[in-house]
């Protein structure tokens, strides 16, 4: 993520003991460069996806092989209603990069339009 400079300069500045408080202007410019980042459709919506998404299978098919595994996809399949399949989905996207969110993004597209038109709205 281009924060290796910023990191070797706060161990060498833990080394020398003026511990990890210690600002340099490195680490100045990053922390002003990196503006936070709005959260992912997928992530602000996870609650209603949980409890909106009916067609999990679906998006499983999508997702299969591109984002999860064998094992993730059927540990997805093997849960009985829709709502714990989404959650289970839901239980590997602290590993998704966001590539990996607009994938599933796309699958809901594809699957559900209705209700990520209706997500969508302001």
């Amino acid at each position: 993520m281009g924060l290796q400079e910023l990191a070797g300069q706060l161990q060498e500045g833990r080394r020398k003991g003026l511990g990890a408080t210690a600002a340099t202007p490195a680490a100045v410019r990053a922390s002003t460069w990196m503006a936070p980042q709005p959260a992912h459709f997928v992530d602000r919506h996870r609650a209603a996806l949980i409890s909106r998404v009916t067609e999990v299978n679906g998006v499983l098919d999508a997702l299969y092989s591109r984002v999860l595994s064998e094992e993730q996809y059927q540990q997805v399949r093997a849960e009985t209603t829709n709502p714990a399949k989404m959650r289970r989905l839901f239980s590997f996207a602290p590993s998704w990069d966001l590539s990996c969110k607009d994938l599933l993004l796309q699958a809901l597209r594809d699957t559900q339009p209705y209700l990520v038109a209706d997500l969508e709205k302001p």
